[in-house]
């Protein structure tokens, strides 16, 4: 009498999610795998793996400070104007990647004295607005050209913005 013993296959299925640039047991894209192998026993052994990808999160911001304002991404303040390339990790585990274009908006807030026109700001800023400084730099009504001829003597300012940001002269 022979007795005969079936050991039945074993079957495995993992599921794994990784990161674009990862693997899992040597698998880097998704799908579903199937892979014969030989158990302790000496049997076939099946095992399913699904392996799918987490998205990889990229993000694009062009931002526009102020003198003496900076941007801070992760550990890094950035106080020059430029392209800058960050990675950081995302919620999801895997890399993010953020592009950062900074720029400044530096009003010139220079004036001139002219004897014909009177007093001069810097052209080319988006806006002006000349100030009394006698009356706690009051804004004078009308007054948001860049030249200005004052009818009286006195002290005078101009404040001027370029972009989102102002200073006064």
């Amino acid at each position: 009498t022979v007795i005969l013993s079936i050991t039945p296959d074993l079957r495995d299925t993992l599921t794994q999610a990784i990161c674009p640039g990862e693997n899992f047991l040597g698998y880097d894209t998704a799908g579903t795998y199937t892979d014969t192998l030989v158990s302790s026993l000496g049997c076939d052994s099946i095992r399913t793996l699904i392996v799918s990808l987490k998205p990889k999160r990229t993000f694009s911001q062009s931002i526009r400070l102020c003198k003496n304002e900076t941007l801070q991404v992760g550990t890094r303040i950035y106080t020059q104007p430029g392209i800058y390339l960050d990675t950081l990790t995302a919620a999801n585990g895997c890399d993010s990647l953020i592009t950062s274009t900074l720029n400044y908006d530096i009003p010139n807030d220079t004036i001139q004295l002219s004897a014909q026109l009177g007093v001069l700001a810097a052209r080319g800023q988006d806006s002006y607005q000349w100030l009394d400084c006698n009356a706690g730099f009051a804004p004078i009504t009308g007054e948001t050209d860049s030249s200005f001829a004052p009818s009286v003597s006195g002290s005078y300012a101009v404040r001027v913005t370029k972009g989102a940001c102002a200073d006064t002269s």
